[in-house]
């Protein structure tokens, strides 16, 4: 369940309804997959054409393609607070792209994406306690380890495509 999923063209051209619905999305590097998290908590994988549909066995949210487009990181249903202090969000999880090895990274995030090399993530987590409801940046590694603060409050932190640059939107003028 959720809102119509398309695809389109970056020129605007070639609209095409999938003939699926969700909440998140996000498209396999190969182009030959998607991944949807539903209105409902669901998360699954489908072809871009429609059929294929294969329940992940979680419930979540934001789910990101894996560089090699073998695991998918996400937003775990629920929230904790956890090793990084955060409250809100879900727990930080990744499963593969056939559903099997489902685990939990043993922290919150409300948003995460994967390192070009796939070998870690940067996550931010979401705090109601804050006014502007800005969470702090972390480094984690793909097995969970490694926890490193980044020194800096956000939102949307998303690796440059060569490793060397982390973009996010700042709640303040950090300069």
């Amino acid at each position: 369940s959720g809102f119509p999923i398309y695809l389109i063209n970056p020129d605007g051209t070639g609209l095409q309804p999938t003939g699926l619905a969700g909440y998140s999305v996000d498209l396999r590097p190969d182009l030959l997959k998607l991944a949807i998290g539903g209105v409902d908590g669901s998360l699954y994988t489908a072809n871009v054409d429609g059929p294929g549909v294969l329940p992940l066995g979680g419930l979540g949210s934001y789910p990101k393609w894996s560089p090699d487009g073998t695991q998918l990181l996400f937003i775990a249903a629920g929230s904790s607070t956890m090793r990084n202090g955060s409250s809100g969000g879900g727990l930080l999880s990744v499963v593969n792209a056939d559903g099997t090895n489902l685990r939990s990274l043993g922290v919150t995030a409300s948003d995460a994406d994967w390192s070009p090399a796939g070998d870690r993530a940067v996550l931010t987590t979401f705090s109601y306690e804050s006014e502007s409801m800005a969470g702090d940046l972390f480094l984690i590694g793909a097995d969970g380890s490694g926890l490193e603060p980044l020194g800096v409050q956000g939102y949307c932190p998303r690796w440059s495509p060569d490793g060397s640059r982390i973009a996010y939107v700042g709640h303040t003028d950090e300069l």
